[in-house]
């Protein structure tokens, strides 16, 4: 369903893909020529369709006179920098998933327990304090609460080193690294959503 969604928001928004991928200063002809490459000269029925059968069987895409095929799952390639799309998602995968599994791990040990402490304490100091950091949580924004965090942890206090991207994996080189690596961008998400949660 999610992959439906962004395929009729690609094709059938407002915006002009074929534009978008042609870049500034592009002339109606080049737009007409990228339009055809991506295959939006055809009925919307049909462009979906191919797009469907590219991500379990693969499909043929470019313009008439350079045609290659593309392996499954095809996503297609980037309007912004003509890029295979599934390239730049297992490009980015290691990287969220770093982040996504590592706070929700922690929220869910420290959240659930400040919430089950704050619900027996209701009206008492723990719940009070559990209150205060969720209110915390919830009024600040995400890349606010990032950089208070990166400010203080690493610039003040140097407690921790500024983040690598060549880090993508506890085995890359080492879980500790790893973990230090990201426990930065942990405690930012299990701060809101634990936050969410204690509300």
């Amino acid at each position: 369903e999610l992959v439906d969604i962004s395929q009729e928001d690609s094709f059938a928004g407002p915006a002009d893909p074929a534009a978008d991928s042609c870049g500034k200063g592009c002339t109606p002809e080049r737009i007409a020529q990228a339009r055809v490459a991506l295959g939006l000269d055809k009925p919307l029925v049909v462009q979906y369709l191919q797009y469907m059968k590219g991500l379990v069987a693969g499909r043929e895409m470019g313009p008439p006179s350079g045609r290659y095929w593309c392996s499954w799952p095809c996503f297609g390639t980037s309007f912004q920098n003509n890029r295979p799309v599934w390239d730049q998602i297992k490009t980015a995968l290691p990287y969220t998933l770093s982040i996504a599994i590592g706070a929700a791990t922690i929220f869910l040990i420290f959240g659930v327990l400040i919430g089950v402490a704050a619900a027996l304490h209701r009206g008492k100091w723990p719940d009070k304090i559990a209150v205060a950091i969720s209110s915390v949580g919830v009024s600040l924004p995400a890349p606010f609460i990032g950089l208070l965090f990166l400010w203080i942890v690493v610039g003040k206090w140097q407690i921790l080193p500024y983040t690598s991207n060549t880090v993508t994996s506890p085995w890359n080189p080492d879980p500790w690294t790893w973990a230090r690596n990201y426990i930065l961008p942990w405690l930012t998400l299990a701060l809101i959503f634990g936050a969410n949660y204690v509300r």
